[in-house]
């Protein structure tokens, strides 16, 4: 609904006053008319996010990283359609992506409708979606939808099918290719981090080296096969459904499980370049004696052997 605020990320300017003005660029100006009525909201920045659970902004880019919570279907529908996926998105302008007309990279769900909602009508249009609700006060013609960086479903990391004529994959399981194959699904609930920035002027002595800088830290609620990666995007494609370059693994350097971090909630740099990261701790609405906010050291590894010594280790 493009005339009310749930279920989207807002964008405004405080002032001194204690009132707020609207920066330009936003996904509405709050003056466009549709049908004889203004039916928009000017906060909105991004619309079409389900349970928007962490959102961060990258200072040195002005890039906007969210996550959100998928809905509950363990599996594809060939009649309804995608499973659930949790999302990661890098925003680089005002969009809509997607919810709960298509998820992932621009996967239609299927419309239904009283009386009988179990009959399944036609495919949403990624391209040109309509929110034709009865109980709509905004627009019926939506943005069209953007594409997300990260999606993931219990099946794995990225799923995609084939498409016919229309544009409407074929969500069946055993066509599925995986575009992130690194990632697992899990219990699925995203937690987004940050984008480390190594700043020699501030390091301490916990600071993250510089090698991390510029990746950004992707996460999970959940422990089991949870995505927790430090993650590299293209300039070129960033903020329009582009893929990952590249994903490591931080299951390594930061300790999870019973005698570490359960069931992760939020994580940030400092200014001097250390990593707090906070869990919820075991178990659910409950107190919990371990739960805490960690601070996790960067200590390394072993030197990487130079190219001349595997080479030479090679020939022999």
């Amino acid at each position: 609904n493009t005339h009310n605020l749930n279920g989207k990320i807002l964008r405004i300017h405080p002032e001194p006053d204690g009132t707020y003005t609207l920066p330009e660029g936003n996904l509405f100006t709050g003056r466009e008319q549709d049908e004889g009525g203004g039916k928009t909201r000017g906060e909105i920045y991004v619309m079409g996010v389900r349970n928007p659970a962490r959102i961060s902004v990258d200072k040195k880019t002005d890039i906007l990283y969210a996550g959100w919570v998928g809905p509950d279907a363990g599996a594809p529908s060939t009649t309804w359609g995608p499973a659930k996926y949790d999302t990661f998105a890098a925003i680089t302008k005002a969009g809509n992506h997607g919810w709960p007309f298509c998820m992932g990279n621009k996967q239609p769900y299927r419309d239904r409708n009283l009386p009988d909602p179990t009959k399944p009508l036609g495919w949403y249009d990624c391209a040109a979606p309509k929110n034709e609700s009865p109980n709509n006060d905004g627009l019926v013609n939506l943005p069209p939808v953007t594409g997300n960086t990260i999606w993931y479903s219990p099946q794995g990391g990225a799923p995609d099918f084939p498409r016919d004529a229309a544009g409407v994959p074929s969500y069946k399981n055993e066509e599925a290719t995986y575009l992130l194959p690194w990632l697992k699904g899990g219990g699925q609930a995203t937690m987004d981090g940050p984008v480390y920035r190594y700043d020699a002027a501030t390091a301490g002595a916990n600071a993250w080296p510089r090698y991390w800088d510029g990746k950004w830290f992707v996460g999970d609620f959940y422990d089991a096969d949870n995505p927790r990666h430090a993650v590299l995007t293209d300039p070129k494609t960033v903020g329009k459904g582009g893929l990952p370059v590249t994903a490591e693994s931080l299951k390594k350097i930061i300790p999870v499980g019973q005698g570490g971090i359960r069931n992760l909630m939020d994580w940030k740099f400092a200014p001097d370049g250390s990593l707090y990261v906070l869990d919820y701790g075991r178990g659910f609405f409950t107190s919990d004696s371990q739960s805490a906010l960690w601070r996790v050291t960067y200590t390394g590894g072993e030197a990487t052997p130079a190219a001349k010594d595997l080479a030479r280790k090679a020939a022999q």
